[in-house]
């Protein structure tokens, strides 16, 4: 679907995490303005992402299906986590470099963002401070975008990166609303994702459906709905290429973008409802995500409508 990044993650990955030691540690925000040198983050520190808006937004915007076609579960000298475990919100690294492109580590859970999901915002502490991570974009490397005013690590420190937990969880919760919302329509309607977009909360998908069904925008509330309240388990699994294209319908998107040597595909799979090829972060089940709202429908030219949800607090 719109929100797909088709994942190329190799045999034994999961036995790399274990050999690791790695350990889920939900992070619970603190209240009250951070003072990067004394006290943890409160990891939502909104006065200073606006200097980062643009980036922000230009993150935000790709809406062209796919994100980044093919990623391991390495970008560059950096193991993710997080595509292993979406859970994790704490985790032990090392800092292998340090420069006005930002900060790489040996490993991060910060999700870098792709494919319409916007990049985890958090806090790298060391030695008694902490640095918070405004963003992050792909290179060579995963660079953590640090806040310009606080200090940073130096190369080969020893730090334990944060994630903003609400922000994470909302968008875990956004993205598996679409990936719902995907699945009914194309259930219902029979129609593919041309692109979507989302932020924490609230999101788009744009369909290629030529006509609008009577009470089509009541519907498919209703049906999504229906689908949440379900509590239906939210998967995530790797195939051989094979495999995975033997799924029926498992290209939910109007165009097929995988590659032709992409020999392994991460499927996002919504037990009984939608199964696809998909590289960000969920929740794990349709309860999680909680009531949401199709907010509107609107005509985006010939043959294509464009869905808005919203999802309660």
């Amino acid at each position: 679907m719109c929100i797909l990044n088709y994942v190329q993650m190799p045999i034994g990955s999961l036995r790399w995490q274990f050999l690791h030691g790695l350990r889920s540690n939900v992070y619970q925000p603190t209240e009250g303005p951070p003072d990067s040198t004394t006290s943890p983050p409160n990891c939502t520190p909104h006065l200073a992402f606006h200097r980062f808006g643009n980036f922000r937004r230009r993150l935000q915007e790709v809406i062209v299906v796919v994100g980044n076609l093919v990623t391991m579960d390495h970008h560059g000298r950096t193991a993710r986590l997080e595509l292993e475990d979406a859970n994790v919100r704490r985790f032990a690294a090392k800092v292998l470099d340090v420069s006005s492109e930002g900060i790489v580590l040996d490993r991060s859970a910060f999700y870098p963002g792709g494919g319409g999901q916007p990049p985890d915002f958090g806090a790298l502490s060391f030695d008694g401070i902490f640095c918070r991570i405004l963003g992050v974009r792909k290179g060579d490397d995963l660079y953590l975008i640090p806040n310009e005013e606080d200090p940073l690590p130096a190369v080969g420190t020893s730090v334990e990166g944060i994630i903003d937990d609400v922000r994470r969880f909302q968008l875990m919760r956004t993205h598996s609303a679409l990936h719902l919302l995907s699945g009914v329509v194309f259930r219902d309607f029979g129609a593919l994702v041309t692109g979507g977009n989302m932020e924490p909360l609230s999101a788009r998908l744009d369909f290629n459906l030529s006509e609008v069904p009577p009470g089509f925008k009541e519907t498919i509330d209703e049906m999504c709905n229906l689908e949440v309240s379900a509590n239906r388990a939210i998967t995530t699994y790797s195939l051989p290429r094979d495999e995975a294209f033997a799924i029926p319908d498992i290209i939910r998107t109007a165009t097929n973008l995988l590659p032709d040597d992409l020999e392994i595909v991460r499927i996002v799979d919504i037990n009984g409802l939608d199964v696809q090829a998909d590289g960000g972060t969920h929740v794990s089940s349709t309860a999680q995500i909680k009531r949401m709202r199709v907010a509107k429908v609107e005509n985006k030219g010939k043959g294509f409508r464009r869905v808005k949800i919203e999802l309660e607090e």
